[in-house]
């Protein structure tokens, strides 16, 4: 199976690999201002990937965004412009999982122009076909109707390659630099963001809002 759906795979890995590259930067990063600076850019560069219908990426920054490591970083929050956190929220609803992604879908499946899709959309569908569906009928016969959704989810995520590729030129320096990212574990990513943030800090944050 792995030799088999081996772009998938690389495609899965890339998708961790940058989440947890984008976080690890946030919290590697010592004071406030720095990390707010970080969030605000990444927030930019999603709404960069939706012009370019780059779903994938703007779940990778999301994704990214709302880890436990970064999304507790109250007072780095604090500092990002409002106009700057809406743009934020309306992601976070474009991307929301409700409905099974019925959002996402639509935006998806209605772009114009080139398109990377999020597949975890498409894979989530496979997975409950296949849980959800008997390989034979009861009468002990191959269930074809099972075949048949799953080539129906299949060509709705093939068909975005058969769109036109994007007019973009590389960057070489940037390109080098994102193939060699630093990335923390979750655990390793979630002690960091402690140590810019105590638990005691944002108690106190916590009490002065509500007030």
């Amino acid at each position: 199976m792995k030799g088999k759906s081996i772009n998938i795979i690389y495609f899965i890995n890339r998708f961790n690999q940058m989440s947890r590259w984008l976080a690890s930067l946030i919290v590697l990063s010592e004071t406030k201002e720095i990390r707010a600076t970080l969030i605000t850019r990444f927030i930019h560069i999603a709404m960069a990937c939706l012009t370019l219908n780059n779903y994938n990426g703007i779940l990778e920054i999301v994704t990214a965004l709302t880890s436990v490591a970064c999304a507790r970083l109250l007072h780095t929050w604090q500092l990002i412009d409002p106009v700057v956190q809406r743009h934020f929220e309306k992601l976070q609803e474009l991307v929301s999982i409700n409905n099974k992604f019925k959002t996402l879908r639509e935006a998806q499946e209605n772009s114009d122009g080139p398109c990377i899709p999020y597949l975890g959309v498409y894979l989530g569908d496979l997975t409950f076909i296949e849980d959800g569906n008997p390989e034979l009928t009861l009468d002990g016969l191959i269930n074809f109707d099972k075949y048949r959704m799953a080539a129906q989810i299949i060509l709705r995520g093939e068909h975005f390659k058969d769109q036109s590729g994007y007019k973009l030129y590389p960057i070489n320096i940037i390109q080098n630099w994102l193939e060699n990212p630093v990335v923390l574990s979750e655990d390793d990513a979630f002690e960091e963001s402690l140590k810019r943030e105590s638990r005691e800090d944002n108690l106190l944050l916590k009490s002065k809002l509500k007030k």
